[in-house]
């Protein structure tokens, strides 16, 4: 029994986002739920689900973060910040010219 709820998950799985493949960009967004240290693995919440996530880039991912899903190898997504906090962060850094 569940060797059968294992295959219709994992089938369920598969097809949210095929590996090797882009999705939708609209359907590509989830929000961190554990923190993901600079290339390295934490948890999402994509799609109402939690799902093993890893971040290649040198940057760690706050729980509350919007992320981009890339890809997904096996069980693991893929993905980076999303470009609305990309934004956001660099807005955030001092000025090094400014006065203040």
């Amino acid at each position: 029994m569940h060797t059968k709820a294992f295959r219709q998950v994992t089938r369920a799985l598969m097809q949210i986002l095929p590996t090797g493949q882009e999705g939708d960009p609209r359907e590509v967004q989830a929000v961190v739920f554990e923190l993901i240290p600079a290339n390295s693995m934490g948890y999402i919440k994509f799609q109402g689900s939690l799902w093993r996530a890893w971040c290649p880039q040198q940057v760690s991912l706050e729980p509350g973060t919007r992320v981009r899903v890339l890809d997904r190898k096996s069980l693991t997504l893929i993905v980076e910040p999303s470009r609305e906090v990309s934004s956001l962060k660099l807005m955030a850094q001092p000025n090094p010219y400014s006065d203040g």
